[in-house]
C-alpha cells in the first residue's frame, strides 16, 4: 500500500528506457501524459482497495482529452465486479459501430462494391 500512496503523491520511481524517474513527471503540467491527445476513458471502481480513486482522478486530470467514470459497488476489477455497467460505459465511449460496408467505404471510398 505504501507504493500506491507514493504513486498518488508522485514519489514512486518507475523504470523505463531513460532510467529511474518519479511518476510526478508524468502527472505534472506538460508531463508525459499531457502529450496524449487521443480521447481516453479512465474507468475506476469506487471501492478500489488496491489503487486509490485519487490516482484515477489525477490520471484523468493529466490527460487533456480524458473522462473519468467511477463505477459504484466495484473494486479494483470493475470489469468483473460490475460487468454490465463496465461494458455499457466502454461501448458508449466507443460509440456506434458502423456497418461493414461503411467501414470498407471509410478505408477506400473509391473501391467498387458489388
Amino acid at each position: 500500500m505504501k507504493a500506491v500512496q507514493a504513486a498518488v503523491e508522485g514519489e514512486l520511481s518507475v523504470r523505463d528506457e531513460a532510467g529511474d524517474r518519479g511518476l510526478g513527471e508524468y502527472f505534472a503540467d506538460g508531463g508525459q501524459l499531457a502529450r496524449i491527445h487521443a480521447p481516453t476513458l479512465v474507468l475506476w471502481g469506487a471501492n478500489d482497495a488496491v489503487v486509490p480513486l485519487e490516482l484515477g482522478q489525477r490520471l484523468a486530470a493529466a490527460l487533456p482529452n480524458a473522462g473519468l467514470v467511477v463505477i459504484q459497488d466495484a473494486g479494483h476489477n470493475p470489469m468483473w465486479d460490475r460487468a454490465e455497467a463496465f461494458n455499457r460505459v466502454v461501448l458508449d465511449f466507443l460509440g456506434p459501430r458502423p456497418s461493414s460496408e461503411a467501414r470498407l467505404e471509410a478505408l477506400d471510398p473509391s473501391a467498387q462494391r458489388p
